[in-house]
């Protein structure tokens, strides 16, 4: 984890957001907040709604 990925995880983790955009997805797969609670990336949560159209 470099500096800039643990300012946005302490910073996200003392706001309470859960959401980011990154196209960083390995990494921030692997993250998590305390609690064991994981990040909600917006970019892949949207990439795979429009490979899997209704």
């Amino acid at each position: 984890m470099d500096f800039a990925d643990a300012t946005l995880v302490l910073l996200a983790d003392r706001a309470g957001v859960n959401d980011v955009i990154t196209l960083d997805r390995r990494q921030f797969d692997v993250y998590r907040f305390r609690g064991n609670r994981r990040f909600n990336n917006v970019f892949a949560a949207g990439a795979r709604r429009s490979r899997n159209p209704p």
